[in-house]
């Protein structure tokens, strides 16, 4: 499943690119992504109900023909670009390729990826820096708080359906409350101070409640962190998870690739790393030590992106274009 939804958020990205023009898609590119935290809740919640009455099978049922219709759908209405939609008029294909600069598709594929410029850049190398170390803080919070919930606390989380539900619940009131505050004050500030903002917002934020966490010895407490440490990253999604767009829209896909697949050795060997240091799950400060880690490393990322990143269109997305249409 991994492997085959591997596609999926690169895919994204070159549809926002080809869709959505410049000035909308500090906004509409994070709505967008906001979808995973509405998908991930209504899973959640929805599972349980469909375990309790009609049998676990039904979940894995429901999700594959709910893939299979989504899938259907997007083959059947989507187009992949402007000039392959024969139901617009010529005037709103010609607003978004003036506003996008769009291409045929044909043109696309026919482009030269600029691998030695793009993990030379110093942008990419900041954004990719970036993802991996929210990558480690994300699933540290996701995938040991239960564990260190059930083994310093002594209080089983996963055993209760609506805590379990709290963070991706949050994640969609939050992620729709960003978005509204992101469309009142687009105009007000900068789009790279913006960025900044809200990544801040997202990395830091978890970093804080990390931080808290490792000396918090109150359930009620330690919940509230866990809850609010992974809602409030989807303030990212605002930040450096849109900024591929920005460097470089021709290959926006094709950085997302890059900066997911090295953000994922994070998901990976974060959580195994970090089960390695703690040899006893009741140990508090051995899951201190895990919870200080996780949020050096957000903060070392933030910190990166603060001084390096950017949301400037990088001068190899339009060299490789010209060079092609020459030919």
């Amino acid at each position: 499943m991994g492997i085959i939804q591997g596609g999926v958020y690169p895919n994204i990205n070159n549809l926002l690119s080809m869709w959505v023009v410049p000035q909308e898609k500090a906004v509409l590119a994070p709505l967008v992504f906001n979808g995973i935290a509405c998908g991930t809740f209504v899973a959640m919640v929805g599972s349980g109900v469909l375990a309790e009455r009609f049998g676990w099978p039904s979940i894995f049922y429901s999700s594959g023909i709910l893939g299979i219709a989504v899938g259907g759908l997007l083959l059947y209405a989507g187009k992949c670009c402007p000039s392959d939609h024969k139901g617009m008029s010529k005037e709103e294909q010609e607003f978004l390729r003036n506003s996008s600069g769009d291409n045929s598709i044909e043109t696309m594929r026919k482009l030269p990826v600029p691998w030695k410029k793009i993990i030379t850049s110093v942008p990419v190398l900041i954004l990719t820096i970036t993802h991996w170390c929210n990558s480690w803080g994300y699933w540290t919070i996701n995938t040991l708080t239960p564990t260190y919930m059930n083994g310093v606390l002594r209080f089983d989380v996963q055993s209760d359906g609506f805590l379990s539900a709290l963070p991706p619940l949050t994640s969609l009131l939050l992620s729709i409350f960003f978005t509204m505050v992101s469309m009142k004050i687009k105009n007000l500030i900068p789009p790279i101070y913006a960025k900044f903002m809200w990544n801040s917002l997202g990395m830091y934020g978890s970093a804080c409640a990390l931080i808290v966490l490792a000396y918090v010895q109150d359930t009620t407490i330690a919940v509230a962190l866990i809850t609010a440490g992974s809602g409030i990253t989807i303030a990212c999604n605002l930040g450096f998870q849109s900024n591929h767009i920005d460097l470089s829209p021709n290959f926006a896909g094709i950085l997302y690739s890059f900066t997911n697949s090295v953000a994922n050795f994070a998901s990976i060997f974060g959580p195994l790393i970090s089960t390695y240091l703690i040899k006893d799950i009741s140990d508090v400060n051995e899951w201190r030590t895990v919870f200080l880690l996780a949020a050096t490393i957000l903060i070392l990322g933030n910190t990166c992106f603060l001084f390096w990143g950017t949301t400037k269109t990088q001068p190899w997305n339009e060299s490789e274009i010209e060079k092609t249409q020459v030919e």
